[in-house]
């Protein structure tokens, strides 16, 4: 007899053959609840995903994939930066790279449902605190060892090290102890190994985003070498920069200076057969990114890393009959952030700034009209957002100019505005930035740096007055990782904005698990920061990829990134 193959994987073992159920993510939330079940709930998932973070079955609906001899080349536009440790990175690039080669708990199907990963199961306790999760059996690293809840543990306590850095402890944060143990307290981690496929976590309080963050982001490391390295060396160090022991599709083998790399077919990949039998990233300028593809140099340009295609290069390529463009909507937001150590802790200063900005006129020059004011924190085609709510800022050149009196700024200060390159889009809007601000009377002056010393300078040095950097978007209700006070030392609040009224709402808002319940807080939530003004936010774009579909195949652009379905991924 025949033994049946999953459409989506090719395997016939895959959960979805036994079980057609997938657990919604409206549904988990209703669970998660204080009082939603009068009991546990256990979560069987059984959709199937080759990778993490996020899974597209119509790439592979024709059939199951075949192992194949080829090679694709990737472009990421802007710098890497050398530290290339799961859950570690202060890097968006890097951490799109890690999820070549890493895998998380649970995934996304297209509609935005979870479905497992590296977890089979899970169950929630009644309040909504614990979480149990099952992990799938016989599932090893690329050099043979088995998975085990040891490297889950192992994650969690390199994340919450003190003498680690990362820009995603949101993903471990709501779990007990984990906060007060990055802070250098004594905390006992909320975390438990029931058996070596088993593990329990317990929340702080219940957490509305919780899965979204730990379940679909976070990636487990092999216990068996991090537990030999200092904590110290845990950013910095040989496996940091190159990861030879990966549980996703492929695994590092060779890696020049901190931007291009190559990386093999993982032989133990847990998600079945990968199609290439290489992938080769290459760091590059979107100018140079265009011009290579072109020139069939590069394969595939994925959206979604910290720079992207810009909208006047899309005819250019869509010229080319093999190469297809893909765009899709992305929470993503282009973001200028203000140093409140330096120059902008009134208020009036950064109402000034935003009030100076023509961020209409900017889509309209540097994206050809191809993006939207970022008036909220929430996206306009989130449930979150609510105009009725915000303020929306148009550019008063006059009324910047009296908040700037009233604040009695100094104009012979000099604003040092730190710029990435890579993304022309940027490079353009810092220089019109600067001239608007220079008609209120702001003496801006560039420096232009690449993509992984301005991250440095912002999140870890805080060493600028103005940068401008992208905040790639989760798209659920907690923004605390963009502006907590904790998010200062923690996350991506670069600005290092506190109040503790915002602080609170925001706590409060991921406890709730009915809707009717986050939207009084989420409406606080979006109306405080947008008089508060704690970053200017310019513009939510569409998110453009390209793929050389005459030599690479089963490449699906996605939210998330084309890159979390690798796997799949196969010579033309």
């Amino acid at each position: 007899m025949t033994a049946q193959l999953c459409p989506d994987c090719g395997r016939s073992d895959c959960p979805s053959l036994l079980i057609r159920h997938t657990m919604t993510r409206r549904s988990v939330l209703r669970a998660a609840g204080v009082g939603a079940f009068g009991a546990a709930t256990a979560f069987v998932l059984a959709a199937c995903t080759s990778g993490g973070g996020s899974a597209s079955t119509s790439s592979a609906s024709a059939g199951a994939v075949k192992a194949g001899t080829g090679t694709a080349t990737m472009a990421i536009f802007g710098s890497i930066g050398p530290c290339l440790m799961p859950n570690l990175t202060n890097n968006g690039n890097a951490r799109a790279v890690t999820q070549c080669f890493g895998s998380s708990l649970l995934a996304y199907d297209e509609k935005m449902d979870f479905i497992p990963s590296l977890a089979s199961k899970y169950t929630v306790s009644s309040d909504g605190t614990q979480y149990t999760f099952d992990l799938r059996k016989g599932v090893k690293w690329s050099d043979g060892t088995p998975f085990t809840a040891d490297d889950i543990e192992a994650a969690i306590t390199a994340m919450t090290d003190p003498q680690t850095t990362t820009n995603w402890i949101t993903y471990v944060s709501p779990i007990a102890g984990t906060s007060d143990r990055k802070a250098g307290k004594s905390a006992t981690i909320g975390y438990k190994k029931v058996d070596d496929t088993t593990f329990t976590v317990t929340l702080s309080a219940p957490n509305a985003s919780f899965l979204d963050l730990f379940g679909t982001q976070f990636q487990p490391l092999p216990a068996h070498i991090v537990s030999k390295i200092a904590p110290t060396d845990l950013n910095t160090g040989t496996f940091a920069q190159a990861p030879n022991v990966t549980i996703g599709p492929f695994y590092m083998t060779s890696r020049s200076g901190d931007d291009d790399m190559e990386m093999a077919r993982n032989p133990h990949f847990w998600g079945g057969t990968v199609g290439l039998a290489k992938l080769v990233v290459k760091s590059m300028t979107e100018t140079n990114g265009v011009t290579a593809i072109l020139a069939g140099e590069v394969d595939v340009i994925p959206a979604e890393s910290v720079a992207e295609i810009a909208p006047s290069d899309v005819e250019t390529l869509s010229s080319n009959s093999a190469i297809k463009v893909v765009k899709y909507q992305n929470s993503t937001c282009q973001t200028l952030y203000m140093n409140e150590h330096t120059l902008f802790s009134d208020k009036r200063v950064r109402q000034a700034v935003i009030y100076a900005l023509d961020r209409k006129g900017m889509i309209k020059t540097v994206l050809d009209g191809d993006g939207i004011v970022a008036d909220s924190v929430y996206p306009p085609f989130s449930k979150y957002y609510d105009a009725k709510v915000i303020t929306k800022y148009t550019q008063n050149v006059k009324k910047a100019k009296q908040l700037l009196s009233d604040a009695g700024w100094d104009a012979s200060k000099t604003v040092n505005f730190i710029v990435p390159t890579g993304d022309t889009t940027v490079t353009q809007a810092s220089v019109i930035i600067q001239q608007q601000l220079k008609t209120i009377g702001m003496n801006v002056q560039i420096q232009q740096v690449d993509n992984n010393t301005a991250i440095s300078r912002a999140n870890q040095q805080h060493n600028f007055d103005l940068t401008i950097l992208a905040n790639v978007g989760v798209n659920n209700l907690d923004v605390s990782r963009r502006f907590s006070t904790a998010a200062w030392k923690t996350g991506v609040n670069s600005g290092g904005y506190s109040n503790p009224q915002l602080d609170q709402l925001m706590a409060q808002a991921v406890t709730k698990s009915a809707f009717s319940d986050q939207k009084p807080l989420t409406d606080q939530i979006q109306q405080l920061i947008s008089q508060e003004v704690p970053t200017v936010m310019l513009w939510y774009r569409d998110s453009i990829a390209a793929v050389d579909t005459a030599k690479v195949t089963n490449v699906v652009p996605q939210r998330g990134g084309a890159w979390l379905q690798a796997a799949k991924w196969g010579s033309a």
